[in-house]
């Protein structure tokens, strides 16, 4: 059953995925807090700023929330975080 899986029930694979999202997504995290703080000072459009708070909010549930065993999420998330991290680059 899928509702059970334990962690010994995972994969050493799976567990090294889901730890690599969750260091993405702090990192992410980190990414949109220093954007946000920019645009709040400089008084940047109010639409990006709630981009970037919508953003750190999926982000920080995905954290908190984060299931080893959902690789599609898992597989989403590092898609979001990395495009975060590459927009935080320019």
């Amino acid at each position: 059953m899928l509702g059970s899986l334990t962690p010994s029930s995972l994969t050493p694979e799976q567990l090294h995925d889901h730890q690599v999202t969750r260091d993405l997504i702090a990192q992410a995290l980190a990414a949109q807090s220093a954007r946000r703080y920019e645009l709040e000072q400089a008084g940047g459009d109010q639409g990006s700023l709630e981009q970037v708070i919508a953003s750190q909010s999926r982000l920080a549930g995905a954290l908190r929330d984060l299931d080893p065993a959902d690789i599609d999420k898992i597989a989403r998330l590092r898609e979001e975080c990395v495009a975060v991290l590459r927009q935080a680059r320019r």
